[in-house]
């Protein structure tokens, strides 16, 4: 009989639990790009579809007219508690609209397909949302709301629209009636020709959104009709977060860099949007550059764990080696961190002072005093001396 172990005891008799040497996976510059861009779509739907008149110029041109005539326009109420789960988060953002079918309250549901390529069993990722909104209404002791579900698709991979029964290949037909049966309206943007789009007239936010959401992966397409992302904005001044909200989409998506814009924004006919987008996007440049993008993400990561790696071990030798490393860790990413972001700030103001931004713009965007700003301009001179 093999001889048995005892599990180490404390002084105090009870078990001591064995430590484990733990190494945080740290994050790929892939995955966080991935992520950005996720926020990206996002950010990007939600604003727009947060318009009331995106949602009607939706209903008017993009939903089959026998269903559209029911609802009522001006019963539209925008819903604004957030229904996606943990696990449908990555795959889809979503924006809900309330409104009536005559005298029947319904809640229009508008999910984004985040993914290029389509989702294998939709109809049980639209069940498992639908009846989010359907236990909110059970909460609060309502009757239960239709819901109709609109999916707006912009990848390029065929999407295979049928009925969920279609997963039962083999079933015979008198099970069928225990199948759930529901039905969903599908936007395919790459079914739709830009002739279609471009129908809904300039000033249309959904015209340009629909346009960014088809086209934002396509580079050399963004550069070549740049200026039909933002012709909304020449007659809607009050929709300047959407348009920074377009200018970081496209740049985010089609990979613009400065140079790009700075070329491709010649070509915009409107003086006013022009400005405007010129302003944005080097602001957005210089906020950038404030951040650290310039220098990347993952050598200010190494430069951190270095600088606390090092310090960790010479304050481990007095308090232990465990607490040393992670305080070490822990107080060499931060000054580390503080001392990049000093850096960026003085990269702000530098190239800021060069563009011919005022002194009172490079202390908002920088972020340091007005005597710091004074000083790098002035150092900035002296060597032009």
């Amino acid at each position: 009989m093999a001889k048995q172990t005892k599990a180490p005891t404390s002084k105090t008799g009870k078990t001591k639990r064995p430590k484990h040497n733990y190494t945080p996976r740290k994050k790929s510059i892939q995955a966080i790009i991935k992520e950005e861009i996720h926020k990206s779509h996002d950010n990007f739907f939600g604003m727009t579809f947060n318009e009331k008149q995106t949602i009607v110029d939706l209903l008017n041109h993009f939903i089959p007219t026998e269903i559209g005539n029911y609802i009522d326009q001006n019963s539209l109420s925008l819903d604004t508690t957030n229904y996606i789960s943990k696990s449908l988060s990555p795959l889809y953002s979503d924006v809900v609209w309330r409104a009536k079918l005559h005298d029947t309250p319904i809640a229009i549901a508008l999910l984004f397909e985040h993914k290029s390529t389509p989702p294998q069993y939709i109809h049980v990722q639209l069940d498992a949302y639908i009846q989010s909104i359907l236990r909110k209404d059970i909460r609060a002791k309502k009757p239960l709301t239709f819901v109709l579900p609109i999916v707006i698709y912009h990848g390029t991979e065929t999407w295979d629209y049928r009925p969920f029964s279609h997963n039962f290949k083999n079933l015979p037909m008198i099970f069928h009636r225990f199948i759930p049966q529901f039905d969903y309206i599908f936007i395919n943007l790459s079914n739709i020709s830009d002739n279609v789009i471009f129908e809904l007239g300039s000033e249309s936010l959904l015209r340009c959104a629909f346009l960014a959401f088809k086209h934002c992966k396509d580079k050399d397409y963004v550069e070549q009709n740049f200026p039909a992302f933002f012709t909304f904005f020449e007659n809607n001044p009050h929709l300047q977060d959407i348009l920074e909200g377009m200018i970081v989409y496209l740049a985010q998506n089609a990979e613009l860099r400065e140079e790009n814009i700075s070329e491709v924004v010649t070509n915009v006919d409107s003086q006013k949007v022009k400005s405007k987008v010129m302003t944005l996007y080097e602001h957005l440049i210089l906020k950038g550059h404030k951040q650290g993008i310039e220098q990347g993400l993952e050598q200010g990561v190494e430069l951190g764990l270095e600088q606390g790696l090092e310090q960790g071990l010479e304050q481990g030798l007095e308090q232990g080696l465990e607490q040393g490393l992670e305080q070490g860790l822990e107080q060499g990413v931060e000054k580390g961190d503080i001392l990049g972001q000093y850096k960026k700030a003085v990269n702000v103001v530098k190239k800021g002072w060069q563009r011919g931004l005022s002194i009172e713009i490079l202390v908002e965007i920088s972020e340091l005093s007005e005597a710091e700003v004074l000083r790098i301009i002035a150092e900035i001179e002296k060597e032009k001396d």
